[in-house]
């Protein structure tokens, strides 16, 4: 029997003791662990089904009724296998449901039938509850008090404030407040449905409506929303209340994104013919055992080990780390180490130890080495905790896109015995428990130094789309942004800042190659560097003027900043008290959505300097760059276009003999949203366009691209829009 559980579970209780939150919530950079050849599935397409179907088959209100899922392509790419497991063990309920969805996917393979409605029914059946959460209702509450909590509820009165101090606004916004006036009426009649009706065909009818509805509001109105909580002041709203109403609404909004994302790929791809659920189980080890074998030669956690070592180990191995844990706790260590022994036994007695879902889906890969296709995404209901995520790195071969950064200290890795893992893997799998347990005490050495410092926050453990955050990553203490962004030299740089618009299943604004088949991008951005790069980037974006082309290259950077209002909601809230302050002190004009600038003053000059166009297929808007520094925002129905700054100085500034000369003139750019016909039959140089759907791990663009006779093209699956730049007269 391997004794090893005991040393790690000390080590865990101590780390949990000493700083339960080690980390921020990190969206991680998804690395290929294995060989695309022959998959049908690139790493970000399965990531985004993924992601798509454990949002959709998410069930249980439980915190700790927490699910994890994962797909296996079959050989003969005619079908797939989906792997799902739990926290608490085996669930009847959870398998039949996935089926049913799953069952759905497969049987829609004909565009023309109506497989969205039928797929949010199967989703209403298998996850009733959640929704209900999702909607504000609280369980156990009486009618009254379920509507007054509701989404829907808080929605109108954020309206209704709004509406009190701009009169206007309820003719300028008239489509959102109908929208909202819609999502209240029909939030009552469910309401009333639950409590009258038992029949379940119409609480799920008036359920998909509501869905239906909140997915309109927020792929149209989100920004406008985000806009009004910024000027709504906490004394009205608390700021929890308002991040709390929008992430519900996001949540309600997401059904039909990932339902629609699904019924693209079950059309697109053959994997989805035929689709397998297999339920996972795997239980904690048996640590009551081990504990009663323990002896002298039993492996044992750090406090343990330094308790007992000499004073030379002491000094050598542990150094002086443990012993502050002293000047913290309080305690004495011999105290401390008594205490976790006797939760130790606590826990194992009662047969609290539990292995996470996600370790149960690796563990159960290695039990089965002759897979064609392994899986490489492993997405749980909730951002996977510290340890798993530490797991699952120092594993290699699977990915999970986020963390919430919280310890469990009754989590546990599973005995391999009886399990059948091939006799070389079960080797292999030992040194891997090894290292993680190396890394873990390496973590608490690390977290013994810095008793005494500042927490990190409580995190949101669930959270939408992590592959939805495109390039964002959130730091509990502060907005940070890490962005893919090009060298400031290039001609583009703090030029042209390009976002595909919000999109209803991604109401998070976290490619392939390493960032590239790593994370789906909702945002692209091609502007200004940050002033600040984060420990974790690893090379800057190099685009060199006066080359023939000019490579954008994955990294990972955190601005210190504001930020744009295409965030993470769980940084919503933060970022609009900002703007709140900004608008008192720059009350000229705060009439459109802010985004992202470096420095105060330049936050606050972008703000009353912002305009806001929203083209229309076939007609072109031309905006000249002159001393009055407007920022324009260029708006279609699946892309958003910035452009900021002077296109002069960074034009002029390159090394380039094919641009034009200025002669005293300034640049304009001609913005067109080519009308459907044009975008269809035209035959473009693919040298010129970017593909916001696809990953722009490397883009390649040529100089003076946007004076040449195509301009540069920006596609959106079937919208593109031209860009074209010249000198012109002020």
């Amino acid at each position: 029997m391997d004794l090893s559980p005991l040393r790690l579970t000390e080590n865990i209780h101590l780390l949990e003791r000493l700083r339960n939150k080690p980390i921020p919530r990190t969206a991680n950079r998804l690395i290929n662990t294995s060989n695309d050849n022959g998959r049908q599935l690139s790493l970000r397409k399965e990531l985004e089904i993924v992601e798509d179907l454990t949002y959709l088959s998410v069930y249980s209100n439980d915190p700790a009724d927490v699910m994890a899922l994962c797909i296996e392509e079959q050989a003969n790419h005619e079908g797939m296998i989906v792997s799902i497991a739990t926290n608490t063990g085996p669930s009847q309920h959870l398998q039949k449901g996935v089926q049913s969805i799953v069952d759905t996917l497969a049987n829609d393979t004909d565009p023309a039938r109506n497989g969205l409605h039928m797929l949010l029914r199967k989703t209403i059946e298998h996850g009733r509850s959640r929704m209900e959460s999702r909607l504000g209702f609280k369980n156990g509450s009486n009618a009254s008090e379920r509507l007054k909590s509701s989404t829907a509820t808080l929605l109108q009165r954020v309206l209704t404030h709004y509406c009190k101090v701009h009169p206007k606004a309820r003719s300028t916004l008239k489509d959102l407040y109908n929208l909202a006036n819609r999502f209240l009426r029909q939030s009552e009649q469910y309401n009333k449905s639950i409590q009258k009706s038992r029949e379940r065909s119409l609480t799920d009818s008036i359920l998909l409506s509501i869905i239906s509805t909140a997915s309109e509001i927020w792929k149209l109105y989100r920004e406008d929303i985000i806009r009004i909580l910024s000027r709504i002041a906490n004394d009205a709203m608390d700021p929890s209340t308002k991040e709390s109403m929008m992430y519900r609404l996001g949540c309600l909004a997401q059904y039909v994104s990932a339902a629609e994302m699904l019924l693209k790929y079950a059309v697109r791809f053959s994997v989805f013919k035929a689709i397998k659920v297999r339920l996972v189980s795997l239980a904690a080890c048996n640590l009551s055992q081990i504990i009663n074998k323990a002896n002298n030669q039993t492996p044992r956690g750090l406090l343990n080990r330094h308790l007992h070592a000499s004073a030379t180990s002491q000094r050598h191995e542990i150094c002086p780390n443990i012993p502050s844990i002293l000047q913290w706790r309080k305690m004495r260590l011999t105290n401390e180490a008594k205490a976790i022994d006797e939760q130790i036994v606590r826990y194992a007695n009662k047969n609290e130890y539990k292995v996470h879902a996600e370790i149960q889906l690796i563990i159960e890969y290695e039990r089965r080495p002759h897979v064609t296709y392994p899986p490489r995404i492993l997405k749980s209901s909730k951002s996977a905790c510290f340890l798993c995520d530490l797991f699952i790195r120092t594993h290699g071969k699977f990915n999970t896109p986020k963390t919430h950064g919280k310890v469990y200290d009754r989590w546990m890795l599973p005995s391999l015995d009886g399990l059948g893992i091939p006799k070389r893997r079960r080797k292999d799998l030992i040194c891997v428990f090894e290292r993680f347990n190396d890394a873990v005490e390496e973590v608490v050495l690390k977290v013994a130094k810095k008793q005494g410092e500042k927490q990190f926050d409580n995190p949101r453990e669930s959270d939408l789309f992590s592959h939805a955050l495109s390039t964002t990553l959130l730091s509990a203490s502060d907005e940070s942004l890490s962005t893919i962004r090009p060298s400031r030299n290039h001609s583009l740089s703090n030029v042209l800042e390009v976002t595909t618009r919000p999109d209803p299943r991604k109401p998070d604004p976290n490619g392939e190659q390493e960032l590239a088949d790593t994370q789906s991008m909702n945002q692209r951005t091609l502007g200004a560097p940050s002033n600040t790069s984060s420990a974790r980037s690893e090379s800057n974006s190099k685009l060199r003027p006066g080359s023939s082309s000019a490579q954008i290259a994955g990294s990972t950077h955190q601005a210190h900043s504001v930020g744009s209002l295409v965030l993470p909601l769980t940084s919503v809230m933060p970022m609009l008290h900002k703007l709140h302050s900004l608008a008192k002190s720059h009350s000229a004009s705060i009439s459109e959505s802010p985004t992202p600038e470096s420095g105060p003053s330049s936050r606050a000059e972008r703000i009353s300097h912002l305009k806001e166009v929203r083209l229309q297929p076939g007609v072109p808007y031309i905006h000249a760059f002159d001393s009055s520094f407007t920022v324009v925002w260029l708006i279609t129905s699946g892309i958003h276009i910035e452009l900021s700054r002077s296109f002069e100085d960074l034009i002029t500034s390159q090394e380039c003999f094919i641009l034009p000369e200025s002669n005293g003139k300034v640049i304009s750019v001609e913005s067109t949203w080519l009308e459907r016909t044009e975008a269809e039959r035209g035959n473009f140089d693919e040298g010129f366009v970017v593909d916001l759907e696809e990953a722009i791990e490397q883009v390649s663009m040529k100089e003076g691209v946007l004076f040449g006779r195509p301009g540069l093209l920006l596609r959106k699956a079937k919208d593109i829009v031209r860009l074209k730049a010249r000198y012109t007269h002020g």
